[in-house]
Protein backbone atom coordinates (compact mmCIF):
# COMPACT_ATOMS: atom_id res chain seq x y z
CA UNK A 1 0.00 0.00 0.00
CA UNK A 2 1.41 3.70 -0.89
CA UNK A 3 2.07 6.01 1.55
CA UNK A 4 -0.62 8.56 1.21
CA UNK A 5 1.90 11.25 2.15
CA UNK A 6 3.75 10.55 -1.38
CA UNK A 7 3.83 12.77 -4.17
CA UNK A 8 1.81 11.43 -7.21
CA UNK A 9 5.00 11.72 -9.07
CA UNK A 10 7.09 10.18 -6.89
CA UNK A 11 4.41 7.32 -6.56
CA UNK A 12 4.08 7.70 -10.57
CA UNK A 13 8.28 6.73 -11.09
CA UNK A 14 8.30 3.91 -8.52
CA UNK A 15 5.52 2.20 -10.37
CA UNK A 16 7.63 2.85 -13.98
CA UNK A 17 10.30 1.99 -12.15
CA UNK A 18 8.59 -1.63 -10.35
CA UNK A 19 7.05 -2.24 -14.02
CA UNK A 20 10.42 -2.21 -15.53
CA UNK A 21 9.10 0.30 -17.94
CA UNK A 22 11.49 2.00 -20.82
CA UNK A 23 12.07 5.50 -20.13
CA UNK A 24 10.17 6.28 -23.58
CA UNK A 25 7.30 4.09 -23.43
CA UNK A 26 5.11 7.30 -22.65
CA UNK A 27 6.27 8.86 -25.65
CA UNK A 28 6.99 6.10 -27.95
CA UNK A 29 4.78 5.60 -31.14
CA UNK A 30 4.04 1.84 -30.12
CA UNK A 31 3.66 0.09 -27.12
CA UNK A 32 3.14 -3.68 -26.65
CA UNK A 33 0.93 -6.06 -24.95
CA UNK A 34 2.49 -9.68 -23.46
CA UNK A 35 0.38 -12.28 -23.77
CA UNK A 36 2.51 -15.26 -22.53
CA UNK A 37 5.84 -15.15 -24.44
CA UNK A 38 4.07 -12.92 -27.20
CA UNK A 39 4.45 -9.29 -27.70
CA UNK A 40 1.86 -7.95 -29.71
CA UNK A 41 2.61 -4.31 -31.10
CA UNK A 42 -0.13 -1.58 -30.69
CA UNK A 43 -0.30 1.79 -31.77
CA UNK A 44 0.23 4.41 -29.17
CA UNK A 45 -1.86 7.29 -30.47
CA UNK A 46 -1.21 10.79 -28.79
CA UNK A 47 -4.75 10.35 -27.46
CA UNK A 48 -3.06 6.99 -25.23
CA UNK A 49 0.13 8.87 -24.51
CA UNK A 50 -1.74 11.71 -22.65
CA UNK A 51 -4.63 9.64 -20.55
CA UNK A 52 -1.80 6.76 -19.80
CA UNK A 53 -0.15 8.04 -16.91
CA UNK A 54 -4.02 8.73 -15.22
CA UNK A 55 -4.65 5.12 -15.73
CA UNK A 56 -1.27 4.12 -14.34
CA UNK A 57 -1.89 6.39 -11.33
CA UNK A 58 -5.27 4.28 -10.85
CA UNK A 59 -3.39 1.42 -10.85
CA UNK A 60 -1.17 2.91 -7.93
CA UNK A 61 -4.86 4.55 -6.38
CA UNK A 62 -7.01 1.43 -6.22
CA UNK A 63 -4.18 -1.01 -6.12
CA UNK A 64 -5.06 -3.20 -9.11
CA UNK A 65 -2.41 -4.69 -10.22
CA UNK A 66 -0.82 -4.98 -13.75
CA UNK A 67 -1.45 -8.71 -14.70
CA UNK A 68 -4.25 -9.53 -16.93
CA UNK A 69 -6.71 -9.58 -13.50
CA UNK A 70 -5.97 -6.20 -12.53
CA UNK A 71 -6.23 -4.71 -15.67
CA UNK A 72 -9.64 -6.24 -16.41
CA UNK A 73 -10.21 -4.56 -12.67
CA UNK A 74 -9.17 -1.36 -13.34
CA UNK A 75 -10.62 -1.60 -17.18
CA UNK A 76 -13.78 -2.42 -15.03
CA UNK A 77 -13.78 0.59 -12.34
CA UNK A 78 -12.86 3.30 -15.63
CA UNK A 79 -15.87 1.90 -17.23
CA UNK A 80 -18.21 2.31 -14.37
CA UNK A 81 -16.91 5.78 -13.60
CA UNK A 82 -17.01 7.04 -16.57
CA UNK A 83 -14.81 8.98 -19.61
CA UNK A 84 -15.56 12.48 -21.01
CA UNK A 85 -15.16 13.25 -24.88
CA UNK A 86 -11.43 14.51 -24.15
CA UNK A 87 -10.27 11.38 -23.23
CA UNK A 88 -12.46 8.92 -26.16
CA UNK A 89 -9.77 6.16 -25.83
CA UNK A 90 -11.08 5.34 -22.94
CA UNK A 91 -14.45 4.04 -24.73
CA UNK A 92 -11.79 1.46 -27.11
CA UNK A 93 -9.14 -0.27 -24.85
CA UNK A 94 -11.10 -0.41 -21.45
CA UNK A 95 -13.91 -2.62 -23.11
CA UNK A 96 -11.22 -5.22 -24.70
CA UNK A 97 -9.73 -6.07 -21.11
CA UNK A 98 -12.95 -5.69 -19.47
CA UNK A 99 -13.88 -7.92 -21.45
CA UNK A 100 -10.56 -10.47 -20.82
CA UNK A 101 -11.06 -9.90 -17.08
CA UNK A 102 -14.29 -10.98 -16.97
CA UNK A 103 -13.10 -14.77 -18.71
CA UNK A 104 -10.42 -14.64 -16.18
CA UNK A 105 -11.66 -13.32 -13.07
CA UNK A 106 -15.58 -12.59 -13.20
CA UNK A 107 -15.99 -11.65 -9.44
CA UNK A 108 -13.25 -9.48 -9.02
CA UNK A 109 -13.93 -7.68 -12.17
CA UNK A 110 -17.68 -7.18 -11.53
CA UNK A 111 -16.62 -6.06 -7.91
CA UNK A 112 -14.03 -3.48 -9.68
CA UNK A 113 -17.38 -2.53 -11.95
CA UNK A 114 -19.67 -1.92 -8.45
CA UNK A 115 -16.27 -0.10 -7.03
CA UNK A 116 -16.19 2.45 -9.51
CA UNK A 117 -19.66 3.05 -10.10
CA UNK A 118 -21.10 6.87 -9.88
CA UNK A 119 -17.91 7.48 -8.04
CA UNK A 120 -16.02 10.85 -9.79
CA UNK A 121 -12.16 9.77 -11.79
CA UNK A 122 -9.11 11.28 -12.56
CA UNK A 123 -10.00 11.28 -16.49
CA UNK A 124 -13.36 13.68 -15.03
CA UNK A 125 -11.64 15.65 -13.03
CA UNK A 126 -9.47 16.46 -15.69
CA UNK A 127 -6.25 18.70 -13.65
CA UNK A 128 -3.25 19.55 -15.93
CA UNK A 129 -0.71 16.41 -15.41
CA UNK A 130 1.77 18.75 -13.04
CA UNK A 131 -1.00 19.50 -11.18
CA UNK A 132 -1.67 16.38 -10.38
CA UNK A 133 2.03 15.23 -9.92
CA UNK A 134 2.13 17.83 -7.34
CA UNK A 135 -0.78 16.23 -5.27
CA UNK A 136 -0.43 13.72 -2.76
CA UNK A 137 -1.51 9.79 -2.76
CA UNK A 138 -4.08 10.81 0.04
CA UNK A 139 -5.34 14.25 -1.70
CA UNK A 140 -6.27 12.33 -4.19
CA UNK A 141 -7.70 8.91 -2.72
CA UNK A 142 -9.82 11.56 -1.00
CA UNK A 143 -11.01 13.24 -4.31
CA UNK A 144 -12.02 10.03 -5.50
CA UNK A 145 -13.85 8.79 -2.27
CA UNK A 146 -11.25 5.75 -2.54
Amino acid sequence: MMNPNTTVKAALQEHYRSQEFDSDFLTAKWFYVRIGPIRIPIPNFEQRRRAIYLHDLTHILTGYDTSWTGEGEIAAWELASGFTLKYWMGWIYPPMTFLIGLLISPRKVAKAFRRGWRRPNLYKLDFPRNKIEQMTIGDLKTRLHL
